[in-house]
């Protein structure tokens, strides 16, 4: 009946979360609280309920009203684009910003919530009941603590009990709720639940020997474990090349959820004849650094670091095993920023983490990218199937966080001697291997971009590198009193650490930066011929999903180190091949306007990357590299001479060149001049317009207008059109042309020769008489009035066909004849007029004139 009663709560409880996340999608995020202040909404947060633990556990009840709930908040980064963009530049080697890592301090003043932002956050909780138990220097997170009747009335949330098999834990029942100026600040709040516990990834030797198995061992270290001289001999360590003292004056960072017993460490280095570099220990949280049940994982850690680089600093920090502890711890790992290489061996799988954990994580990753820690995080020992069983493929966090370096796991087969010979897929069983797969929450991150082999090129690929994982070729470990034989991940990670501890140390020495957040450069490394050199690749074998392959695989990413040859490398950076740049042009002179496209070769290792196309110090524009080719098309080039360079901008693979400056000559733009008259035939004294029509690059200046060799006039060009009007023109055939200028950026032209053609002026002549009828013997007058364009010459009088005599046309246009010989009668008098050099003929109607 106990259990019945337990269902049907868990099936009510589930129902009232359905309903409530009803409302939410229904009615939004920003909802307004009875406790709220009446001119502000609430908003929920996201990411505190870990829904795939409460779907399979039972609700027993309310968590007691007077238990105390310890709490981290993470603030959200106010400008993380900003941050998100320097990321980029540190880790660029084209950037001048590249490896100009930042102090704490800068960290904190660029990037950080601004002190007024974090004491209001302070005062907020207070004001609601909680106690303010942690302030830190980053202003990124804020410890705090209140009863759970204070926390939940705070939240408008029910902190419940839940049972998942023989574990109990509490939760929030839906997620927090806060007033919206406080909600915008808070990117997370850690330890509203405890439903997670983060998992150790060492896997001991011993429960496969209980099974009557017989374990491969490989090492000449107790019991067959690998001691720190095989590590050194497999992996190409023991080279008089690396450091005498290994890992001196570096400082490697342990990040752990429980203690070790100093007695162990001791009895490691006594055996094998290490310094006694005691490791430091930083207690976070109020955690005792009692050895407890992960004892084992913290105690290998330090251990195989200390084999790798006996010489380096150690520094163990211990913080509760929590949402809250890991958050806090983690974050003192970045404030401290004494470590430039770190490892975890502890993780969760991704699914059962809640994206406010992954979320909060990832800022504090951030700050340690800027600040140029580097991160190794064991990938989980459970093959594909990091949350358990066969059935649901997921990777290990935060092995899968984009600013971590995720470790996975191989099975080594050394050479005679302890040399290397190959190495395979760690692959114990169908739910025991190297984690690798695929996250389902962080996107491809940009050095994964155009990685051949990635099983997604949408998400993060997982893992990035291997080492020996695989416990039946495992390490020899002083654990508990005693020597046992340890593999896991949890192995590769903390060596990969100390390996990079290495490399800093002679980076130091040479005056070089810390390596930073390493994956980048590996990446970068291993897409270069140096690849078959730097490291190990694994091509045998599965984690019962992803299979090994030539490059990078999500078995075992690009494979293990070799030590000695990825150390070169490392210590000298990304190197690059030195490269070319040609250049060419399409056409040679070209004329002003006219397209012209130049196409710089660049010839390197696969060159990839932009062309930026100069004239003199002007930039013209840029190209994309694509097969070795960068190409830039232009019409806007003025005339003259131009010393045209192209300027490759290098890669991660290449170095930058620029070519040598082509000379393209631009020329003046043809030009054509056509001519047009608005009237021809035209008549004497009528005005005509000559239109000259210029063809060319949006030409300018004058056209001058000739009859012959005589100019006419001039017409200021505009649109491509000049004109001139007149009426000047003598009657005649002219020969006219227009005489284009040209201007600075055309030719000039002249239009072939129009025939205008101007007809001389019509006339009209008109007669009268003085005296009409006239009397025999007296004088008459006739005078002829001649209408045209101011004619000139003379009128003939004609008495019917016989001629009476001419008079001359004055400026007013008349001509008179006077006679006294006229006989009696009529007489038909006509008045003819000549015309002259302007103006046509004409003959008046017959005057009759009358003699008595």
């Amino acid at each position: 009946m106990k259990t019945s009663h337990f269902n049907l709560l868990h099936f009510f409880n589930a129902n009232v979360r359905f309903f409530l996340a009803f409302v939410l999608v229904v009615f939004g995020s920003s909802i307004a609280w009875s406790n709220a202040p009446p001119d502000e909404a609430y908003d929920r947060l996201s990411g505190h309920v870990p829904v795939q633990h409460i779907k399979n556990s039972a609700l027993l009840g309310q968590k007691s009203s007077s238990d105390s709930v310890p709490m981290t908040v993470v603030l959200r980064y106010p400008n993380e684009a900003q941050l998100n963009s320097l990321l980029s530049k540190l880790y660029d080697p084209l950037d001048p910003s590249y490896g100009h890592f930042l102090t704490t301090q800068q960290f904190t003043d660029q990037f950080s919530p601004s002190q007024s932002d974090y004491q209001a956050i302070q005062s907020y909780f207070k004001s609601q009941g909680f106690t303010v138990a942690g302030i830190h220097s980053n202003r990124l997170v804020l410890n705090v603590s209140a009863p759970v009747v204070t926390a939940g009335q705070a939240f408008n949330v029910q902190f419940n009990e839940y049972a998942q098999g023989s574990r109990h834990y509490y939760s929030v029942d839906r997620e927090p709720a806060l007033p919206h100026s406080v909600a915008a600040k808070i990117l997370h709040i850690a330890g509203l639940q405890n439903a997670n516990v983060w998992h150790k990834h060492a896997v001991p030797l011993s429960p496969y020997q209980s099974m009557g198995v017989t374990p491969n061992q490989v090492g000449t270290g107790p019991n067959g474990g690998l001691q720190p001289s095989d590590i050194a001999s497999i992996y190409e360590l023991n080279s008089a090349a690396l450091p005498a003292s290994k890992g001196l004056g570096q400082t490697i960072g342990l990040f752990e959820l429980d203690g070790f017993a100093g007695s162990d460490i001791t009895a490691y280095e006594t055996k094998f004849g290490l310094p006694k570099v005691q490791p430091t220990t930083v207690l976070i949280d109020g955690f005792n650094g009692k050895p407890g049940s992960g004892a084992d994982e913290v105690t290998l850690d330090i251990e195989l670091q200390m084999a790798v680089a006996p010489s380096a600093k150690i520094i163990v920090y211990e913080g509760p095993n929590s949402g809250a502890g890991v958050i806090d711890t983690y974050q003192k790992i970045a404030t401290d920023n004494l470590a430039k290489q770190i490892s975890t061996s502890w993780g969760l799988c991704e699914n059962y983490s809640s994206s406010g954990t992954l979320t909060a994580e990832n800022a504090i990753f951030k700050q340690m990218a800027a600040q140029g820690q580097s991160i190794f995080a064991a990938s989980g020992d459970s093959g594909a199937y990091d949350c358990g069983g066969t059935s649901m493929l997921n990777v290990d966090d935060p092995a899968s966080q984009p600013y971590v370096v995720g470790v996975g796991g191989t099975s080594l087969k050394p050479g005679s001697g302890e040399v290397y010979s190959s190495e395979s897929v760690w692959n114990t069983s169908s739910t025991e291997g190297g984690g690798g797969g695929v996250s389902t929450f962080w996107a491809l991150p940009s050095y994964q971009a155009n990685i051949p082999g990635l099983a997604s090129i949408k998400y993060r690929n997982v893992p990035d590198v291997s080492l020996d994982s695989d416990p039946y070729t495992g390490y020899a470990i002083y654990s508990g009193g005693a020597w046992q034989i340890y593999g896991g991940t949890s192995c590769a990670a903390p060596i990969w650490a100390a390996y990079t501890a290495i490399v800093n140390q002679q980076r130091q020495a040479n005056g070089s930066s810390a390596l930073g957040f390493l994956n980048p450069t590996l990446y970068t490394l291993a897409q270069t011929s140096s690849y078959s050199a730097d490291f190990h690749d694994i091509t045998t074998g599965n984690n019962n999903h992803y299979y090994a392959a030539i490059g990078y695989d999500n078995a075992t990413g690009w494979g293990s180190f070799n030590g000695l040859s990825l150390f070169y490398d490392l210590v000298a950076g990304p190197s690059r091949s030195a490269t070319s740049t040609t250049l060419a042009s399409s056409a040679n002179p070209s004329g002003y306007g006219s397209a012209v496209t130049f196409t710089a070769t660049v010839t390197g290792s696969s060159p990839t990357g932009t062309v930026t196309f100069i004239d003199g110090t002007t930039t013209l524009g840029t190209g994309a590299v694509s097969s070795g080719k960068a190409t830039f098309a232009t019409s806007s080039l003025t005339v003259g001479t131009h010393g045209i360079t192209a300027a490759y901008s290098g890669d991660t693979k290449n170095n930058a060149s620029t070519s040598t400056a082509l000379t393209q000559t631009v020329n003046k733009a043809a030009t054509s001049a056509a001519l047009a008259s608005s009237l021809n035939p035209s008549g004497y004294g009528s005005a005509v317009t000559f239109t000259a029509t210029v063809t060319g690059s949006s030409p300018t200046g004058t056209v001058t207008f000739k009859d012959g060799t005589t100019t006419l006039g001039t017409g200021a060009v505009s649109g491509g059109k000049a004109t001139l009007a007149t009426s000047s023109l003598s009657a005649g055939a002219h020969s006219i042309t227009a005489a284009y200028s040209g201007d600075t950026k055309n030719n000039a032209s002249t239009s072939t020769a129009l025939t205008q053609t101007v007809n001389k002026k019509a006339t009209t002549a008109t007669v009268v008489s003085s005296k009409n009828p006239s009397v025999r013997g007296t004088s008459v007058t006739f005078t002829a009035t001649v209408t045209g364009s101011s004619p000139t010459g003379t009128v003939t009088f004609n008495d019917g066909t016989a001629k009476l005599g001419t008079g001359v046309l004055s400026t007013s246009g008349k001509a008179t004849y006077a006679t006294a010989t006229l006989a009696i009668g009529t007489h038909k008098i006509t008045a003819s007029y000549g015309g002259d050099t302007n103006n046509a003929t004409s003959v008046s109607a017959a005057l009759s004139q009358a003699v008595k």
